[in-house]
This record gives C-alpha cells, sequence and structure tokens, in this order.
C-alpha cells in the first residue's frame, strides 16, 4: 500500500477521534486509516480519559460541539492526563468558539467540511503538530540524559535512568543496552524484557557442536543476528532497515520476515523478537572514535513506533553514552594503575589529590591530605578541589586567581607549579606551592591530574583558601 511506506518513515500516529456524529465519525476514520494513521473513534468525550490512561496516543481529534462536555472541556481533561496534540473541528461557531478553542490550548482548530480536500489539510496539520511535538520530546530528552551522562557515578545507575527516559519519552516497551565483556556482548542494563528474553538472548557468541568458539576469517568471535550485524558493523545501507549510521531498525518484524531471506538480512537471524510479538525493533550502535562499545536495543509490540528522525535521535544518543563510557572506562583503569602505586601514593610526605580535570572533584586523597585538611576522607574524596583546597564555592579562576589545572591544560604542559597563598584554620597568611601533572592512557587522553600541595612558608597547609 502506497501509504505504508510513508508510515514507515515517519512512524505509526495512532490518532483517538470523538465525536457523537456517527456520519462523521466514520468518514473522518475512513480518511484518516488511508492516509496512513491508525485511528481509534469513540462517541462519548467521557470515554476518553481512562483510554488515554491505558494506551498511548499521539494526537486527540475532536469535535467541539458534544452532548455533556465540549472540546475545550474535553482538552482540559486530556491535558490533565498527556501533553499531546490536541484538535478541534466543528461545523459550528464562528470566530469567538475559535478564539476560545486557541486560548485553551487547542493546537488547531479547523473547520468541519466533507469535502476530501479539507480533511487532506487535517491530515497534513495532524502529521505536522504530532512531528513538531516528538521533536520537543526528543530536544528535552536529549538534554536530561545529557545533563545524567556528564556527571559521574555508578554506570548502571545512570545507563539505567537513561534508559527509562527513553522508554518515558518514546513510549516503548523494554529497552536494554549490551556492552563487550571479553568475547561477548551482554545486556549490561535492561528494563521491560521478559526474564526469558535475557536468559535467551545474553549470549550473542556463536559456537559449534562441540561448543567450541565460532571464529570469521579474521579471528574475531561470530556474533549471532542482527545484534551482531550492528556490533561487527555488518551492514548494507542501501536496504531499508539499515541507516548510514549502521543501525538497525524495523516497524514491523512480521513483515520484515517475510519479505526479506536471510541473504538480504545478512546473517540467520534468530527471530527471537518477534516471537515474543515485538513488531517494531530499533538497535543502535554505541561507538566513540571509531570503535564499537556495544549497543542500545528498543523493543516495542505495536508497529510503527520509530520513524527516521526517530532513529536519528537515537543514533546522536549513541555516540553520547559512548563518549560516556569512554571517559568512565579510561577513569577507571587510570584509579586500577593508580591502586597499584598506592603504597608510594600514601608515602608522600605532602597532601597529594587525584582530581577529574573535567568536573574538578577529588578523586583521591592521601594520608598526608586527609591528616591536614579539614574534613574527613569521606568529605574530601568526592568534594570538588576549589572547595576542599581552596574553600571556595566555584572554580578558582572565577575570584580571578590561576588555576594550575586549566593553565596546565590550556598550555598542554606536562607539569605546572604555582605559588598560592591559603589561610590556615587560624586566619594566618601561608604561601603553598601547587604542582599538577596529567594521568594518561596509551593515547595521550589525560583522564586525570595529580596534585601535589608543599607549603613554603607559614604555619602549615590548611587546606581552604584565601580571601
Amino acid at each position: 500500500m502506497a501509504n505504508s511506506e510513508s508510515r514507515g518513515k515517519r512512524g505509526l500516529i495512532k490518532v483517538l477521534h470523538v465525536d457523537d456524529e456517527l456520519d462523521q465519525l466514520k468518514f473522518v476514520r475512513l480518511f484518516l486509516e488511508e492516509q496512513g494513521f491508525e485511528i481509534e473513534s469513540v462517541t462519548s468525550p467521557d470515554d476518553v480519559p481512562s483510554m488515554l490512561e491505558h494506551e498511548a496516543f499521539d494526537a486527540v481529534v475532536s469535535d467541539y460541539v458534544m452532548p455533556g462536555m465540549d472540546g475545550v472541556e474535553l482538552r482540559e481533561r486530556v491535558k490533565q492526563i498527556r501533553d499531546i496534540p490536541f484538535i478541534i473541528y466543528t461545523a459550528k461557531g464562528g470566530e469567538e468558539v475559535a478564539a476560545q478553542a486557541l486560548r485553551s490550548g487547542v493546537d488547531i482548530y479547523i473547520r468541519k467540511e466533507l469535502e476530501p480536500e479539507h480533511y487532506g489539510l487535517l491530515a497534513r496539520r495532524l502529521e505536522e503538530a504530532v512531528r513538531k511535538r516528538r521533536e520537543e520530546m526528543s530536544r528535552a530528552a536529549t538534554l536530561e540524559i545529557l545533563q545524567i551522562l556528564s556527571v559521574e557515578g555508578d554506570l548502571q545507575d545512570i545507563l539505567g535512568r537513561t534508559l527509562r527516559i527513553l522508554q518515558r519519552c518514546l513510549g516503548v516497551e523494554a529497552v536494554g543496552i549490551r556492552l563487550r565483556d571479553g568475547d561477548d556482548y551482554p545486556y549490561y542494563v535492561f528494563d521491560g524484557f521478559h526474564d526469558e528474553h535475557i536468559l535467551l538472548e545474553n549470549q550473542l557468541c556463536a559456537y559449534d557442536l562441540e561448543g567450541q568458539l565460532i571464529r570469521d576469517e579474521v579471528g574475531n568471535p561470530v556474533l549471532d543476528c542482527m545484534c551482531g550485524n550492528v556490533l561487527r558493523e555488518r551492514f548494507d545501507p542501501s536496504k531499508p532497515f539499515f541507516t548510514e549510521g549502521g543501525s538497525f531498525w524495523t516497524n514491523s518484524s512480521t513483515e520484515l520476515l517475510a519479505t526479506t531471506t536471510d541473504e538480504d538480512r545478512l546473517i540467520k537471524t534468530r527471530n527471537t523478537c518477534q516471537a515474543e510479538g515485538y513488531e517494531s525493533v530499533a538497535l543502535i550502535p554505541i561507538r566513540h572514535e571509531g570503535e564499537t562499545l556495544g549497543l542500545l536495543q528498543l523493543n516495542e509490540p505495536r508497529p510503527g513506533a520509530f520513524s527516521e528522525e526517530t532513529v536519528g535521535f537515537l543514533e546522536r544518543l549513541g555516540e553520547a553514552i559512548g563518549a560516556a563510557l569512554s571517559r568512565a572506562g579510561g577513569k577507571q583503569k587510570a584509579l586500577e594503575s593508580l591502586e597499584r602505586y598506592k603504597s608510594i601514593f600514601n608515602n608522600v610526605p605532602h597532601p597529594t589529590f587525584i582530581i577529574d580535570p573535567d568536573e574538578l572533584i577529588i578523586l583521591l586523597a592521601n594520608d598526608a591530605a586527609i591528616n591536614q585538611t579539614s574534613g574527613g576522607r569521606e568529605e574530601i574524596e568526592g568534594g570538588t578541589c576549589y572547595s576542599i583546597i581552596a574553600g571556595y564555592d566555584a572554580p578558582c579562576d572565577i575570584y580571578g586567581e590561576t588555576c594550575p589545572i586549566v593553565l596546565m591544560l590550556e598550555e598542554g604542559r606536562m607539569n605546572v607549579t604555582i605559588a598560592l597563598q591559603r589561610l590556615d584554620e587560624d586566619g594566618n597568611i601561608t604561601v603553598v606551592e601547587e604542582s599538577v601533572s596529567p594521568v594518561g592512557d596509551a593515547e595521550g587522553m589525560i583522564d586525570m591530574v595529580v596534585l601535589i600541595a608543599r607549603e613554603v612558608s607559614g604555619q602549615g597547609f590548611a587546606g581552604r583558601g584565601s580571601s
């Protein structure tokens, strides 16, 4: 069907249609279904709240004049349940009714006519309103997710919160993130999948009849199914279910399996998702600087859950998750490396700190720092260097003081030492030399810095800033 392709690209738009005139109800429903919308119709506005609470609709189209509740009153009820586009169309009422409707928050007000071209306008305006709302939700979700990914913390908690935002924003049932663990890519976090799915699909590596790991021609373990295609970057962007970025998505897994072969799909698929009733499936690579770290998976029973715009949004999100994983992985490796030298670190006689240069958070403090700085280890580790060491409530450069970490990063130097005045707990001025040097990986990325504070004059290092 001609509109099937259009619906596949834009995603399914599910509309709740309210009208007590049976002829209009039937005409509008048939017309919008021909345009590729999925329509549920009711004759009583009293049925709308319960339907919105139990089903995911993208928009409401309502007559203005109905028994018991007019269109503007219904809009107020809808707004309390879900913020979705609301369109009023009516054959009665003039400019006053239109103004009242628009003031109430109605997205579109259209005069009701029976001519097909009029309903063509209704279909276009309806699609525009839904697309605009989806874009607004994607922007809001992106901002919320980026804020979560930028904060240090437990990685499982951070990624779990990210998945819950996606569930809420896109209205999908099941979400998961696979991350590399040795040769395989098991689920690291997931929500909404049945336990049986996780047990069956957690392992992607293929094994022969003797239980031996199957490897490809270059020695990499063979990964099964479409997840394996995405993770191994096996894709053909000329096929409609792959993107230029290597993602896979379909709005009807049943139709996909019926119209393609294993050769088309580039691998023999397990078809577990389709057997479990998931019609809409999206698999998005999580990459950083060309390296595939894992994938983001979204499954939804209803067909048409995704659009080209949605998949583009998810691909950008996959890049952001990849960058966050890289930062977390690099810092974790550096901390593990420092753990091997902890005895040396603790034996340094001067207060010494390991600091995250992005957030200016103290990750580790040696014994001398704990003994000479106000506050215990729990307060110091996890606090910011500008509050713990300098006593400020914002980064030092905001107070006009040179920050040796910023200086090192800006000038690309391996070591920076500067002298700064500090106040001890008795209010006496002391001069402290702060030396910083980077801790990086093999590629030269700076994951954290070491700061050593040496008291030069005065009563001793106090760990609180000067005024």
